[in-house]
């Protein structure tokens, strides 16, 4: 990982570091460039995120319940044991999504703490914290939980530091997806349901121990509209009386199912102590690469940075500013346009412009975030005439085996470096340079995997009429 320290603000006993670094393990084709341009992140405060596990756990005013609304209704015994008559009710419940029973893993990372932590059956206890640091996490609680309009029963988190300071996140990112309610027989399901949940929380106040000194970090919204996340499932039918394989028993089934994301999350604009204060600048012109349109999102208020000031906070004068300079690959504006950091310029205390930071990617262009043209993992590879992304499959059975041509999901070098990171100019004028290569993955009956070449016997179709074909090894 490439980081480049920016601004620092440090008090006697708390403070806080804003730095910029890069993730060189390549890009994939539905990544979204952040504020700071693709590849790019801006550390600044910190957050709470959470991997949700079925439901999340502290939803509120849905169809569906969290466990923390389950353990407090039931017990781990009632749960674990046979279902009868009286909890076959909790059974069905628990199989159609309205009730879960699997805590969220949330993860903290800020002030060189960091760790994870998870709720466990006691209905009293606050969450149980796995760290190599003596950290304490606790929950803040909205002032009144029939609140309709409030999506969590966690209004934020208060994690207290073996030194004593106390990090307060406050501001909430929410994440709703949208479903159709669904049946099962005769039985409403709660698994299509549209839900609104926290996502992550953001950092709001740093307080040293006994408050002596405090750090304040301050939001605005924005809003964005994520409809390009597909996924495919496939049916495989059985292979009778290899090599003959009669009409009809190999069926490969793909089917696309979309989902729609609404993020309403938090830009942070300021950064604030008792000496100093730094801000982060927005550029006046909306994001191109974040369109108003159907296909690519909802853009109403999505902005790349400008630039980070840092001022003295009681006569304003500068102490240090960065601008940042963009340009869009790909496409101008719209579907498939990635915003690009070209620059990066230091503004000293006397408005001195001091040399930078350029950066050179690859040429190679990315597909736009729709594609099928992905590896495995989600990176290009070139693949551009996938109808779909279901992979090539092999199907081995006694002394035979089936082969169902499917969407190229192998790697592809080439592919894989579109818009990559290649080159630094330094401030020096020196350069620094990146070459990537791919991983090596995976064999079958220890052969690799693209030396595996099936001796197609007896051609067969998919209900589409695309072909699939069974083999014997040749």
């Amino acid at each position: 990982q490439i980081n480049y320290p920016l601004l620092s603000i440090s008090e006697r006993m708390t403070g806080i570091d804003v730095s910029l670094s890069y993730h060189s393990s390549g890009i994939r084709v539905d990544e979204t460039a952040s504020w700071v341009g693709l590849g790019w992140s801006l550390n600044a405060g910190g957050i709470i995120s959470r991997r949700m596990n079925g439901n999340p756990d502290d939803i509120l005013n849905s169809v569906a319940n969290g466990f923390l609304a389950l353990r407090e209704e039931f017990s781990y015994e009632d749960v674990i044991e046979e279902f009868d008559d009286e909890n076959e009710l909790l059974a069905l419940n628990l199989v159609e999504g309205c009730k879960d029973m699997q805590p969220d893993e949330f993860y903290f990372s800020v002030g060189g703490y960091s760790g994870t932590f998870a709720f466990d059956w006691n209905p009293n206890a606050e969450p149980v914290v796995s760290s190599i640091h003596d950290v304490k996490v606790e929950r803040i609680l909205p002032v009144n939980l029939n609140d309709p309009t409030i999506a969590s029963s966690i209004k934020g988190w208060k994690l207290t530091m073996p030194d004593g300071s106390i990090y307060l996140f406050e501001k909430q990112e929410l994440t709703t997806t949208e479903g159709k309610l669904g049946k099962q027989g005769n039985a409403l399901t709660c698994s299509g349901e549209e839900m609104e949940y926290v996502s992550s929380w953001h950092l709001t106040e740093i307080r040293s121990a006994y408050d002596q000194e405090i750090i304040t970090l301050s939001y605005v919204p924005y809003h964005m509209e994520i409809n390009w996340n597909e996924s495919f499932s496939t049916r495989l039918g059985t292979v009778s009386n290899p090599p003959a394989c009669p009409n009809g028993g190999i069926q490969a089934v793909g089917a696309p199912s979309a989902s729609n994301v609404k993020i309403v999350g938090q830009r942070l604009t300021e950064v604030q102590s008792e000496i100093c204060k730094i801000r982060f600048i927005p550029e006046a012109n909306l994001r191109a690469d974040i369109g108003d349109c159907p296909s690519c999102g909802t853009n109403t208020d999505m902005y790349a940075l400008s630039s980070l000031e840092m001022r003295e906070r009681t006569n304003n004068r500068l102490i240090k500013k960065w601008n940042f300079s963009y340009s869009y690959r790909n496409n101008s504006t719209g579907i498939g346009s990635r915003l690009m950091l070209d620059g990066l310029t230091e503004i000293g205390v006397y408005r001195e412009t001091k040399p930078g930071y350029q950066f050179a990617y690859n040429s190679n262009s990315l597909p736009d975030e729709k594609s099928y043209a992905k590896d495995h993992w989600g990176y290009y590879n070139m693949a551009n005439q996938n109808p779909h992304m279901i992979p090539s499959y092999v199907h081995f059975g006694i002394g035979f085996y089936a082969y169902f041509d499917g969407a190229d999901r192998e790697p592809s070098l080439q592919g894989s470096l579109a818009n990559v990171l290649e080159k630094i100019t330094l401030p020096t004028g020196g350069t620094q340079e990146f070459e990537y290569e791919l991983h090596t993955y995976g064999t079958v009956y220890k052969q690799a995997i693209t030396s595996l070449q099936p001796y197609v016997i007896n051609p067969q179709t998919y209900n589409d009429g695309k072909a699939a074909n069974a083999s014997q090894p040749g």
